[in-house]
């Protein structure tokens, strides 16, 4: 049905607990929500007298749901000296290229756009949120905030010295002078997604650059890879980037409130 929550249910695993009750642990896509990747289900079931199993509507079981595990909260104060469980990179493993002091991250730069840029990436949990980070830029650096699917899929706000560059997709772009200098805040609001990329000076008074960006075609069924569109901070052409206080929640629409 077109109204179920989960899509392409698939590769389930049989598992009993101690008290033996029986599951189906498999992964799925959130209807409409594919950007956010394929994600773990668990549901009962039972066997029938043949020897088969089927799903089950009710269930209980003793379980302790802990949520103080590292990356439950995907904000980061970088007050630690070790790159949190939350970040990943893309195809690549450099840990010399992080810094992290002072409760800021470095990001030594690579390559000149998101495609090729160094990226620290965390997969966003909600079908609404918004994520932002303060950011000084280094000479000859560019640096920005996006949503990465892979090198053919991202959208997002980089920023240098001399001009903003927003991505509205991979192949849509322009360019306007950045009056904020090289340091400022970004933020990327997602709304079922549909985003709004702003800017702002002191973290307060945010202007936005622009809105309604749609990124709901960035996922799997067009660009393969079985990812999900995640959030990152991006540091590109010469020198590094700095990060400080990288922000995540959970948001609701304003129209929904």
């Amino acid at each position: 049905s077109d109204n179920e929550s989960w899509w392409s249910k698939g590769h389930g695993t049989l598992v009993d607990d101690a008290q033996g009750n029986w599951w189906l642990v498999y992964h799925a896509y959130a209807n409409g929500f594919h950007t956010l990747g394929r994600q773990t289900l668990i549901e009962p079931v039972e066997w029938t007298k043949d020897g088969w199993f089927k799903s089950k509507n009710t269930a209980s079981a003793d379980v302790n749901h802990d949520l103080s595990l590292p990356c439950a909260n995907l904000s980061d104060d970088f007050s630690s000296a070790a790159l949190g469980l939350q970040w990943t990179f893309w195809k690549e493993y450099v840990l010399q290229a992080v810094t992290i002091k002072e409760n800021s991250l470095s990001l030594k730069a690579k390559g000149t756009t998101p495609a090729d840029a160094r990226l620290l990436l965390v997969i966003a949990q909600d079908k609404n949120y918004e994520a932002q980070v303060e950011i000084t830029v280094e000479k000859g650096n560019r640096a920005g905030l996006v949503l990465f699917y892979n090198e053919k899929a991202f959208a997002g706000l980089v920023v240098g010295e001399e001009n903003f560059t927003i991505y509205k997709d991979a192949e849509n772009k322009y360019e306007f002078p950045n009056k904020s200098g090289n340091h400022l805040y970004l933020k990327i609001i997602n709304h079922n997604n549909h985003c709004s990329f702003q800017c702002s000076g002191d973290g307060q008074i945010w202007e936005t650059l622009v809105e309604n960006v749609d990124v709901s075609a960035m996922h799997h069924n067009n660009y393969k890879g079985f990812f999900a569109l995640r959030i990152g901070l991006l540091s590109a052409e010469k020198g590094s980037a700095t990060f400080k206080d990288f922000r995540y929640k959970n948001v609701v629409p304003q129209k929904n409130k």
